[in-house]
């Protein structure tokens, strides 16, 4: 990560809270959650700390694979790491091209199960659920979840062309008819003039373009 990156992330950390404030008025906005990832920290993090983090995570879901036979509740366990690592590598804005880099660890791991493409599409109904008005969701951990979006959808677009489950998973972004609330868009661009088009109209273009032949 550029030393001027870090210096913006560091910045714009400060005002979290005044941008939640502020657009309060327009949705009902809660606190995070616990474990909610929150892009602008992830912004800090250089690639040799993302994947020591990654890497932990797969540690602990091999340990629980192992620990299948004798406990029933470890396979869940394991998918539960794999799909921490995943979520972790999509929640960040990706200008250093990161996700292409760490995506493969993570994804051997889920082919061994045959569970990449379902994972994948989990991921995609979280970050489907996180728009619901009726949850509140924190406009940073929101913001965070449209940069999920973003780069999945760019992630997997080449390879739906010939993976049907993988079409699915954009079509169904794409048909969700996302709109970003106001705030997140002042978030994102608050953050690093980050533009802000939503995770459908990214779809239905990728799906317009790039996979309308199929």
């Amino acid at each position: 990560m550029t030393y001027q990156l870090k210096i913006l992330a560091v910045f714009v950390l400060i005002f979290t809270a005044i941008t939640a404030c502020s657009s309060s008025g327009k949705r009902e906005i809660y606190p995070p959650r616990e474990g909610d990832l929150n892009y602008r920290e992830l912004m800090l993090k250089d690639l040799e700390e993302l994947q020591g983090e990654i890497r932990k995570s797969i540690r602990f879901a091999k340990q629980d694979f192992a620990a299948a036979d004798e406990d029933p509740d470890a396979e869940a366990s394991g998918f539960k790491n794999l799909k921490k690592a995943l979520r972790l590598i999509f929640s960040r804005p990706d200008a250093e091209n990161y996700v292409a880099k760490l995506v493969p660890e993570v994804r051997r791991e889920l082919a061994i199960y045959q569970a990449y493409y379902s994972m994948v599409d989990e991921l995609a109904e979280e970050g489907l659920r996180a728009f619901d008005p009726s949850l509140g969701v924190n406009t940073v951990t929101l913001a965070t979840y449209t940069f999920m979006l973003e780069n999945l959808i760019g992630e997997i677009q080449a390879e739906a062309k010939r993976q049907p489950e993988l079409r699915k998973t954009i079509e169904k972004i794409a048909n969700a008819d996302l709109k970003i609330p106001q705030d997140v868009v002042q978030e994102r661009k608050l953050s690093g003039m980050f533009l802000s088009e939503s995770p459908s109209d990214m779809a239905k273009r990728i799906l317009k373009e790039k996979l309308s032949s199929q």
